[in-house]
């Protein structure tokens, strides 16, 4: 190889080193702009048999939906079963009749223990002793409740015979013999409006000892 030869070969092998240090380094990923990552702190979930805020305002040790907004007509009945040991039997204490945002409540106090019960719609409700039809004013229909296991004849304080709420518009007792103790409910609206009507009965135990039945009737 001649002088001008090695020369040139020389510019070449230096041409590709100078080439291959001018390649730039691969860039490393940018750090994520997202700050630390939070944890929401869960909501508590409300105690059970708590009442909701639908339900009464007092404090209660315990409350319970027995029957969630049913129709208790055409054979069907909130039918609830307690085997309290008698006697003695659970007593009436007090009733009564409040207006409620879309619906009337009845709360049944007793001393003792919540009893068993049935409410469910009836053509008429029946007095106990003679069999003949006690009068009540509404002609949307007569809501009957029934406790087994209880008497009332130590009430203190129950609704009128004339109520008057939005929906509940009448009130009488059929019964109290036996331990058999029946209430019955005149109902505001036209002539067949109980096919129409749901209820909702809880049961529980007030803060001051007192257990009750809640019938809300809607309306």
């Amino acid at each position: 190889m001649n002088r001008r030869g090695t020369v040139l070969a020389v510019c070449l092998v230096m041409m590709v080193a100078l080439s291959g240090c001018s390649r730039s380094e691969p860039r490393s990923a940018p750090p994520s702009s997202a700050g630390p990552s939070t944890t929401r702190t869960p909501t508590p979930t409300p105690p059970v048999n708590t009442p909701t805020a639908e339900g009464p305002s007092e404090a209660y040790r315990s409350y319970t939906t027995k029957c969630d907004w049913m129709w208790p007509g055409g054979g069907a009945a909130c039918t609830v079963a307690h085997q309290n040991p008698v006697p003695p039997l659970s007593g009436v204490t007090s009733i009564a009749a409040g207006q409620h945002s879309g619906f009337n409540r009845l709360t049944f106090v007793f001393d003792h223990a919540v009893p068993g019960y049935d409410v469910r719609f009836v053509r008429e409700l029946l007095d106990g002793g003679r069999g003949v039809p006690i009068p009540l004013e509404g002609a949307g229909g007569v809501l009957q409740i029934r406790f087994d296991g209880a008497r009332a004849n130590a009430v203190t304080a129950q609704p009128p015979g004339t109520v008057g709420l939005s929906r509940i518009r009448s009130f009488a007792k059929g019964e109290d013999f036996e331990g058999i103790v029946r209430y019955g409910v005149g109902l505001n609206g036209p002539v067949g409006a109980d096919e129409h009507v749901r209820v909702r009965v809880a049961e529980g135990q007030r803060a001051d000892g007192g257990y009750v039945v809640v019938v809300d009737v809607e309306g």
